[in-house]
């Protein structure tokens, strides 16, 4: 708030500022002190949680870790034994397809004259599938 004063021409001019204006500055130092404080508590605050995250970052990506190593064991392990058991299997029906053989040969062996009759009328059948297309 100014004040005026008037001079001897009857003309009245300002004079200097009153303390109020002084105590506003004040108020405004302090009001930009807390504003600075509460700056840094809020920066202090972030920083906190930012470093709190990381932490727990680190620590799950460690679980993560631990459980794709122990998933990628079992699916060795699993891979292992699907191989055995694809192995079994194939021993299996070459065992059978040689039994099959050997009984096939024995059967010939004993109907000479069945197998090739059976050998004559296999090869009239597929002379006639094969001569249909044309």
């Amino acid at each position: 708030m100014t004040t005026t004063a008037t001079s001897s021409t009857g003309l009245s001019t300002p004079t200097a500022p009153t303390t109020s204006t002084s105590k506003v500055g004040e108020h405004l130092g302090e009001a930009r002190e807390h504003l600075r404080q509460a700056g840094r508590g809020a920066i202090d605050t972030l920083s906190s949680a930012a470093d709190q995250a990381r932490e727990q970052y680190r620590g799950h990506r460690d679980d993560i870790r631990s459980e794709i190593r122990e998933a990628g064991t079992s699916l060795q392990a699993a891979a292992g034994e699907a191989r055995i058991a694809a192995r079994e299997q194939w021993d299996h029906a070459v065992d059978y397809s040689k039994q099959l053989g050997d009984r096939g040969t024995v059967w010939v062996r004993e109907n000479p004259l069945k197998a090739l009759g059976l050998a004559v009328l296999g090869g009239i059948v597929l002379s006639k599938l094969l001569s249909r297309g044309r």
